[in-house]
């Protein structure tokens, strides 16, 4: 969002708090993509970030403790990431239980995000990350599943408010 004001961009804020109380599972095999995506959702305000460099490392993290959101990258060796989203949808199944998905791609072509929905995932960003997008993924895959939220109107959508000031708290 942008300070009109100061005429700086502004990320992340003004994300209601029990979104910023998820667990978020970030899967990438190259350090310095997750060291980004992670300082990003640290900036978001996230505390609860857990980070993984590989697929099976994915699927174990994920049947040894619960996450509220995967950002998981496409392309990756050994297991890429349309596998694990495969295998996690697998999982799934009779559960009663869904795990948003994120996928997280250099990718930008065509037909990518189609292959990303073709294996399970929910949602799509591109690398190098933009901040405004990834917030509205976020409030919405983690919004809607928030229990403590009164109501989805209770989170303005961001189209709705491209023009409001927002200020770090003091």
């Amino acid at each position: 969002l942008i300070d009109n004001e100061n005429k700086r961009t502004r990320i992340g804020l003004g994300l209601p708090k029990e979104i910023l109380q998820n667990r978020i599972l970030i899967v990438d095999d190259h350090p310095v993509n997750l060291f980004l995506a992670k300082k990003l959702l640290v900036k978001f305000g996230f505390t609860d970030i857990e980070t993984v460099e590989d697929g099976q490392s994915a699927l174990t993290k994920c049947a040894e403790e619960k996450f509220d959101l995967i950002v998981l990258d496409c392309q990756m060796p050994n297991m890429d990431g349309y596998e694990v989203s495969r295998i996690l949808r697998q999982r799934e199944e009779g559960s009663g239980t869904h795990l948003p998905i994120v996928a997280m791609t250099a990718n930008a072509m065509i037909g990518d995000k189609e292959k990303c929905f073709d294996a399970g995932m929910d949602d799509y960003v591109s690398k190098p990350i933009d901040a405004q997008r990834f917030t509205e993924v976020l409030i919405k895959w983690l919004g809607d599943k928030t229990p403590s939220l009164p109501t989805a109107a209770s989170i303005t959508p961001p189209e709705t408010n491209m023009n409001t000031i927002h200020t770090a708290p003091e």
